[in-house]
């Protein structure tokens, strides 16, 4: 008979940065500076992508993933794929970044859903939902700052 032995799963979080190197992020204008450059400038007018910046304790960035890419108008972000990258990433804290192609950065009533459903979703596992923020190329909108969040 032959036996069944499952794979094994590893968790590896290879750094190539010193926590003395990393970006500390302290407040929204340089989330929106920094989150930028994670944007395709030929793109980011064209289709939404939704982006988590991983932070740690000391609000310094771990790392950035693309969370979902779709549509002009709207996006499918998955919360479970937001929180299995920060808990892989032993984050403390993340920050929810979602550009939007038409320039209009103010949040409709499915942005204020999906940021509560987050926040729930992140407190469950005592990780901080730092910000939310919708950008353009030129502006940006933080719950932090506008304090819905």
């Amino acid at each position: 008979m032959k036996t069944f032995r499952p794979d094994e799963v590893k968790l590896i979080y290879p750094t190539t940065i010193k926590s003395s190197e990393r970006p500390k992020l302290q407040n929204s204008l340089e989330v929106f500076e920094f989150a930028l450059q994670f944007y395709d400038a030929n793109t980011i007018e064209h289709h939404i992508s939704t982006k988590i910046i991983l932070l740690d304790g000391g609000c310094k960035v771990l790392g950035v993933m693309t969370v979902s890419e779709s549509s002009q108008t709207y996006d499918i972000v998955e919360t479970k794929f937001i929180l299995q990258a920060a808990i892989l990433a032993n984050a403390r804290g993340i920050i929810v970044v979602m550009n939007c192609p038409d320039g209009n950065v103010q949040p409709c009533k499915e942005m204020q859903e999906l940021k509560m459903q987050i926040k729930a979703a992140t407190w469950l596992f005592n990780i901080e939902l730092t910000d939310y923020m919708m950008i353009s190329r030129e502006d940006y909108y933080s719950f932090s700052d506008n304090k819905v969040l």
